[in-house]
């Protein structure tokens, strides 16, 4: 089974922060975090879609919402059909245009799946850089030692991160692959640092077939993001 990054990189909301009273109270909706908790009380600001095009199903949000997605009602029910209780779906108020838009939805993912990872087969890239001179965010001298790295499951990865050099040392994945026994049509991980919405093949010809992906691009999820060439190549 083939998975695919759904990327909304057409649609994007800005925020209304100059008219919107939601960005002065403090009791507001931020990025997504991985605390799972009732965000129902929560004040959710304005985003603002470009009135001179047409409605699309799939947006992301403005950066103070990040790690977000913004969706249609179908899209929601769509998803919810699909798999239930992974996502929670939150009311978000849109303006297209001069016009309200009372009918979307914002996410915040309460289940992650990083053990339908088959990390035998994932291989990850670290960028292990050691400071020689300065100190982090100042460092004046640095040297890069890359090297590749496997992990035996999701908890020795996260050991690793959280015990790494300093935080200028990064760690990519170069090839991932899902689990063959993964049931879920729809995934999100936690690993991955984006919380994108991950989906199989199907679900992405269900969203073509209803004209939802207006906008959207699927990226192969096995690809990295520093190798795929981008939606101009496709």
């Amino acid at each position: 089974m083939k998975y695919f990054d759904l990327l909304p990189i057409y649609n994007t909301a800005k925020s209304s922060v100059k008219d919107d009273p939601v960005y002065l109270d403090e009791n507001r909706l931020g990025h997504q975090v991985l605390e799972v908790k009732d965000l129902s009380d929560l004040k959710i600001p304005t985003q603002l879609v470009k009135g001179n095009l047409k409605l699309a199903d799939f947006y992301y949000p403005s950066s103070d919402l990040a790690m977000r997605h913004i969706v249609s009602d179908r899209a929601r029910m769509l998803l919810e059909s699909l798999r239930e209780g992974n996502i929670r779906f939150y009311p978000c108020p849109l303006k297209h245009g001069i016009k309200d838009i009372n009918d979307y939805w914002i996410t915040d993912i309460v289940v992650f799946d990083d053990e339908w990872i088959d990390f035998g087969k994932t291989v990850f890239e670290f960028n292990d850089v050691k400071i020689i001179e300065g100190e982090a965010p100042n460092t004046k001298r640095y040297q890069d030692n890359v090297e590749l790295m496997k992990f035996k499951n999701y908890d020795e990865l996260c050991d690793f991160k959280y015990n790494r050099p300093n935080h200028l040392s990064k760690l990519s994945f170069v090839t991932i692959e899902i689990k063959e026994a993964c049931p879920f049509p729809i995934l999100t991980f936690r690993s991955m640092n984006t919380y994108s919405i991950v989906i199989n093949e199907g679900v992405m010809a269900k969203i073509k077939s209803l004209g939802m992906d207006r906008g959207i691009v699927f990226k192969p999820f096995e690809i990295p993001y520093k190798k795929w060439p981008g939606p101009f190549e496709d």
